[in-house]
């Protein structure tokens, strides 16, 4: 579980899927939809409480995540288009998708389909690592 308090969302937690790799380290198997700073495959360590501690190491991969207002032309490319890529993606809804650029992949298609929907209002964007990690209650220490 990551603690989402020090993003602004008090008393409120994401599950995560995590791997265990030994020495007290998990590997992140899942794409976050709202924690900042932690991405799919990135290394991190946890509390006694199953929480998430620390990040302690970067995978190379992103997350982009997308917030739609409501039913769009760019939903739809988007969605066809994600079917067809080599990009993973996870879904809440039909509304909010999370997309995961490995260090290979280039965003440039993923952009050109979301360009209007964001310039519009249509749809909002952001980077998870548009902020560092922060766990709640615990050490601050980064990668």
């Amino acid at each position: 579980m990551i603690d989402l308090s020090p993003f602004g969302f008090t008393d409120t937690f994401e599950q995560v899927w995590l791997e265990n790799v030994g020495g007290g380290l998990y590997r992140v198997c899942c794409i976050p939809f709202h924690a900042y700073g932690i991405s799919l495959g990135d290394t991190v360590e946890l509390s006694p409480a199953n929480t998430v501690l620390s990040l302690t190491e970067k995978s190379g991969h992103r997350s982009l995540r997308i917030l739609f207002k409501s039913s769009c032309d760019a939903r739809v490319h988007l969605t066809e288009h994600l079917a067809k890529s080599a990009f993973q993606c996870e879904w809440d809804g039909d509304g909010y998708v999370a997309i995961d650029q490995s260090p290979q992949q280039d965003m440039a298609s993923i952009f050109r389909i979301m360009s209007e929907a964001v310039d519009s209002g249509e749809a909002h964007w952001e980077w998870s690592d548009a902020r560092k990690f922060s766990a709640g209650g615990a050490s601050d220490e980064q990668v």
